[in-house]
C-alpha cells in the first residue's frame, strides 16, 4: 500500500526507510526509480539480510544500512525525499518522537502504516501483548489515536494526501505543504 501511494506520488531520489526489516520496501523504490536509499534498523540481524540482499541485487552501492533505533541515530542521517515507516509506529510506545524525527528528515513525502485505532483492533494488540508477557517477551504493540498523529505532521508543515485502509491497517501518505504533488 505504501509503496503504491509513493508511486503515484512521484516516487524521490533519496529514500529513508526507517524500521526497514530487511529493506523490502526500500529495494521496490529503487526498482522504481529511485537513486539511493538509507535504511535504518534496530535488529542486528534484518540488517545483514538487507546487506546479503542488496549484494545479491546488485544495489550495495545504492544502499546505506544504519542499525540502531531511529530515534537516537537521526542527528546523523541526511534528509530525504521520501520517509517511509512501514508497521514502525506501532513498535514504539511514544509516537510523537519518531513522527517529529521522521518529519525533520523528510524533503517531500512521509509514508507511514499503523494499526487503526477501532476497538477490535486495540482487543487484538492487547491480547498479544498479554501472550508476550505471558512467553516473557518484552515486546509490546502499540495502537494510537490517527488524529494525534496527523497533528504532529500537519504542526510540521505535512498534508495527508492519500490513505487505504485495510480491517486492521491504515496506510497514510503525507507530502510537505509546499512539496509538488502530483
Amino acid at each position: 500500500m505504501l509503496r503504491d501511494a509513493i508511486l503515484r506520488a512521484g516516487n524521490g531520489r533519496t529514500v529513508l526507510d526507517v524500521g526497514a526489516g530487511i529493506g523490502a520496501l526500500s529495494f521496490e523504490l529503487l526498482a522504481a526509480g529511485a537513486e539511493r536509499a538509507t535504511v535504518v534498523e534496530a535488529a542486528a540481524a534484518y540488517v545483514a539480510a538487507a546487506r546479503d540482499e542488496a549484494t545479491r541485487r546488485g544495489l550495495a552501492h545504492r544502499l546505506e544500512l544504519v542499525h540502531g533505533d531511529f530515534v537516537t541515530v537521526v542527528p546523523d542521517l541526511e534528509p530525504a525525499d521520501v520517509v517511509t515507516m512501514d508497521r514502525v509506529v506501532c513498535c514504539y510506545p511514544a509516537y510523537r518522537p519518531l513522527l517529529e524525527a521522521a518529519a525533520r528528515r523528510s524533503l517531500r513525502l512521509l509514508a507511514f502504516s499503523y494499526p487503526r485505532d477501532r476497538w477490535f483492533v486495540r482487543a487484538g494488540v492487547a491480547l498479544q501483548n498479554v501472550m508476550r508477557r505471558i512467553f516473557r517477551n518484552p515486546f509490546r504493540g502499540f495502537v494510537h489515536p490517527a488524529r494525534d498523529m496527523e497533528e504532529v505532521l500537519t504542526a510540521h508543515g505535512f498534508r495527508r494526501t492519500h490513505r487505504r485502509e485495510t480491517l486492521k491497517w491504515s496506510a497514510d501518505l503525507y507530502a510537505r505543504g509546499d512539496a509538488p504533488y502530483p
